[in-house]
């Protein structure tokens, strides 16, 4: 194991090393990481139960992965701040942190710092995907009979993003969720040869998996657009694509999930460049007949 992914976060070690684990330590990883766990309380017997496999294999896997025993990581996440809001909030110290502004002193350094954590999630974007596995989502989005996009929770603004921008380039996009929440309607919608494409960011919804099973069942396939490398969500997809999510913000950052979205959207319309300008053409023709946007000053 490098160096680098000794000092990462428990989800980025499983990321790293997941070629180097066995099948029964890959189960391990699926329950550390699947959407909503939580450690605390467990021991490590009782997370080996939890997974099916023995106490030694998950020593092993403890080991495979950078830490020194079990309670290494025990003590990591700990330390670690929490899913919530409230829990983000919370200094790691008793005393405020200090913060300059105003006309007078020193500038503020918040925002530049908050530019260079989003540069960072960006970076981390790209060495987290390979451009092969962007270029096989944006086939799927492509060549898909109908595709459907469903996002819960703060997720949902990412869904509709991606249906705003893929509804220029391509016949049937739909949303897949309503303020009614009616999803046995919605997801009787959907068919072989469609494509259910999943926003699945913290904090998740518990309905998230059970919806992915009855769209399976439906015939559907399912492309992932996640935070985690290593989870429920993940084994059940055909295609996943995982964009850093840091914890180090007080709320969660979907930057990177909205810069793919939009990365996919652009290499959706060169596929097909001359379709493409057919499409918008004529969505330009129908916006001045219905006059329903602002002329240009």
């Amino acid at each position: 194991m490098s160096a680098k992914s000794a000092s990462a976060a428990l989800p980025q070690r499983i990321q790293a090393n997941w070629a180097q684990l066995s099948d029964s330590e890959r189960k391990l990883a699926q329950v550390l990481t699947q959407p909503g766990f939580s450690m605390a309380g467990f021991t490590a017997r009782e997370l080996a139960t939890l997974a099916g496999i023995s106490p030694a294999g998950a020593a092993r896997f403890f080991q495979k992965l950078g830490y020194q025993s079990f309670h290494e990581l025990r003590r990591e996440q700990r330390a670690q701040p929490g899913d919530s809001p409230l829990e983000r909030s919370a200094p790691a110290s008793g005393k405020k942190p200090a913060r300059k502004s105003g006309s007078g002193g020193q500038p503020d350094a918040a925002w530049p710092a908050h530019i260079a954590l989003q540069t960072q999630q960006l970076a981390a974007l790209q060495a987290a995907l390979a451009p092969t596995q962007i270029d096989a989502a944006v086939a799927h989005v492509r060549k898909a009979k109908r595709i459907f996009v469903l996002g819960l929770r703060a997720s949902h603004v990412l869904a509709t993003y991606a249906q705003a921008l893929w509804l220029q380039l391509r016949n049937d996009v739909y949303l897949l969720g309503d303020a009614a929440a009616r999803p046995s309607e919605l997801l009787g919608q959907l068919r072989k040869g469609d494509w259910l494409v999943v926003m699945d960011f913290r904090r998740r919804s518990s309905q998230l998996l059970p919806w992915m099973q009855a769209a399976r069942l439906q015939g559907a396939r399912l492309l992932l657009i996640t935070d985690t490398a290593a989870s429920d969500l993940v084994t059940l997809a055909d295609a996943s694509l995982c964009c850093p999510n840091p914890r180090h913000h007080l709320f969660d950052s979907h930057l990177a999930a909205f810069s793919l979205i939009h990365y996919m959207a652009v290499a959706l319309a060169q596929s097909d460049p001359r379709a493409t300008r057919q499409r918008l053409a004529g969505i330009e023709a129908l916006h001045q007949q219905l006059g329903d946007l602002e002329a240009a000053p």
